[in-house]
Order: structure tokens, then sequence, then C-alpha cells
């Protein structure tokens, strides 16, 4: 009796092991039959069961069921995670396979099953949707999958640095970023000034050698791109580089770089650098270029205008002694002077009349000329 009720048992168990590993295999049959909800009710039930939750061919089959689910465009939307979960499921299975008793039996399967189209598509999907359900966190995670399973494709890259941005993950952003850089070669504007901003600003990512590189290299690829140019020079002033900023840009007009932009640097450049002549002479090139170009006419009179201010200044300030030696003087020359920046404030008013500064610099001329009519039309 004793020897029966022991065999009992024995069969009891081997029974049921069975029965689990017959789960595996009525969700294979089920998914042949397209039979998606019966396949992953049995394949669940199996990744879940003591015998057959550590078995390479149990999520070897998960991950099969749960791509195919993912793309099916009812279960697909009842399951949104089933392309993360394939994936999940698959790098198990990989991990089980190379520790397993046999270690390489679903080698070849695996290595297909992370190659092929489809699970690339589901997991671009996956991110897609996520983001369109503002799941920016979850969009990243698919997109930075997306990148090992094709990593020569720059959408994964592209794609998952947007979504650290949106979420103001910088950090992110610029490891999906530089990882595409590194990996594909491929740039853009948009991927170059993304990098260049977070390089430049965010802290603490902050980095001006290296935002100085990404410049340069958006310099190099986009020539004609004037943003690049300024970004370069601007990096270069903030790091106390201020003559091998006007060097650079003074070589790059040389070479026939001649655009207004790249003038209007160079005149910006020379006034800080108290190169006032100079600066006179860049704004000058900007106009012959664009005669009616706003930062080039405001800038211009201001550089002339600025001086006129100062006497200004200082003849109100002196007391009757002095001004009745000299401050008449000075009055006049201020004058002349304003006549001379009058027409720049002029032009950029016309050409920018919804500017503040110049309006209201413009009046002021006016008013110290004695044009009264045209300074109270100015309101």
């Amino acid at each position: 009796m004793k020897q029966a009720l022991t065999f009992t048992i024995l069969t009891f168990f081997t029974f049921i092991s069975f029965a689990q590993s017959g789960e595996v295999t009525n969700a294979i049959l089920a998914q042949k039959d397209g039979l998606l909800s019966d396949a992953k009710t049995s394949i669940d039930k199996a990744s879940e069961h003591e015998k057959t939750k550590n078995d390479t061919k149990t999520w070897y089959y998960k991950g099969k069921i749960y791509e195919a689910i993912s793309l099916d465009p009812t279960l697909g939307k009842q399951n949104p995670d089933a392309a993360k979960i394939a994936f999940d499921s698959y790098t198990k299975a990989k991990l089980l396979d190379e520790t397993s008793e046999r270690p390489g039996k679903y080698k070849k399967e695996l290595a297909e099953a992370f190659a092929s189209q489809t699970l690339a598509v589901a997991i671009q999907n996956g991110g897609i949707q996520a983001y369109q359900d503002k799941k920016l966190g979850e969009a990243y995670d698919y997109f930075t999958i997306y990148q090992t399973l094709k990593p020569q494709d720059t959408l994964g890259y592209v794609y998952a640095a947007q979504m650290a941005i949106a979420k103001d993950d910088y950090k992110n952003a610029k490891i999906a970023y530089t990882n595409g850089l590194e990996k594909t070669g491929y740039t853009s504007p948009e991927i170059l000034t993304n990098l260049l901003y977070i390089y430049k600003t965010v802290e603490p990512e902050k980095d001006l050698n290296k935002a100085l590189e990404i410049a340069r290299i958006g310099k190099a690829k986009y020539p004609n791109n004037p943003n690049f140019v300024s970004q370069e020079v601007d990096i270069l002033e903030k790091t106390g580089k201020l003559t091998e900023a006007i060097t650079n840009l003074e070589t790059i007009i040389q070479k026939g770089d001649k655009k207004v932009e790249s003038y209007l640097i160079l005149g910006s450049l020379y006034e800080k650098n108290k190169d006032l002549d100079k600066a006179k002479e860049a704004y000058k090139s900007a106009l012959a270029l664009n005669p009616a170009n706003f930062e080039a006419n405001y800038n211009m009179g201001a550089l002339i205008y600025n001086p006129a201010v100062d006497i200004i200044r200082t003849v109100r300030n002196m007391g009757v002694s002095d001004y009745q030696k000299k401050g008449k003087q000075m009055e006049s020359q201020a004058k002349e002077v304003l006549k001379i920046s009058l027409p720049y404030f002029e032009k950029a008013y016309q050409v920018k009349s919804d500017d503040v500064s110049t309006k209201k610099t413009l009046k002021e001329i006016y008013s110290s000329l004695g044009m009264t009519d045209k300074a109270n039309a100015l309101k």
C-alpha cells in the first residue's frame, strides 16, 4: 500500500510538469491558428509557473506571441505594453539560453527575433503611441530599445532625445544625441543645435569646450547656417578668447563669407574689444550688402549716438561757471553727432516701427535737435 501511494504522488507531479509544458505547446498551437488571446492566456500561465518559468522556450515563445499581439489592431490597443513585453521576453530568453545546461539551443532563433523588422516596427509603434498618450518616459524607453534593434537607424536616437528634452531630461537627451552621432555619423542642424544648447547652457551638463567642438562641427558641415558661426564666436568670447573670436571671423569673411550676419557679429566683437573704428567699418560693410537691415542701422546709429549722450550727460552735470565756459560749445558738438546718427535710427524705425528702444531713441534725438513736430508724432 505504501509503494502504491508513492507511485501515485510521483505520477501526480509528473502530470503537473507535463501540464505546464503543455501550456507552452497550447500557446504555440493557438498562435499558429491565429488565436492570440488563447495563446496569451497559455503563455502567461507557463511564464509564471515554477516548472516552466525558467525555460528558454517559454520566454522565446512569449516574445513571439506578444510581438504578434502588439501588431494586431485590436489586441494591440488592449495590450499597449505588448511590444515592450515581447522585447523583455526575448531578452530573458537570451539570458536563460546562455546560462542553460545546453547553451545556444535558441541562439539562432533569438538572433532572428532581435533582427526582425516586425519587432522593430512593434517597438517603434509602441514609442509613437506612448508619445501620443503623453507618456514621455515610456516613449523614451521604447526609442532607447529601438536603438539596440536598429543601431544604424538615426530614428531611435533622435526620437529618444526629443522625448527626453520634452520632459527636461537633458542628460539623457545628450546621451541619445551623442550615441547617435558616434554610431551613425548622421548630423542635422537641429541635432547639433540642440546638443550645442545643452552643452552651452544646461547645468550640470554644461561644458563650453564640448559646446565649442559641436559649434565647429556645425560650422564645417553647414557653412551657410550662420547660427554655428555666431555660437562659436559667442563661446570663444565667453571663455575669454575674444581676440581668437575676432581673428576666426575675419578669416571667414576674407575667404568669401561676406554675409550681413558675419559683419554684424564682427562689429559687435570690435565694440566689445573697444575698437570702435573697426566696428563702424564692419557695420558699414553690412549696410553695403543690405541698406535696410535693422540691426546694422541700429548698431551703427547707437555707436555714433552713445558718445553724444555722454557729452550731453556731462553738460547737464556742469556747474554754471563751467557751462558758461564750454557747455554751449559741447552741446553744439553733441547735436552735430546726433545729426549723424539720426538717418540710421530713422531707417531702423522705418524697418521695424514696433521696436520700443528705436522709437524712444529717435524721439530723444528729435527733441534734442528741436524737431518738436517729429518728436510729438512718435506717440
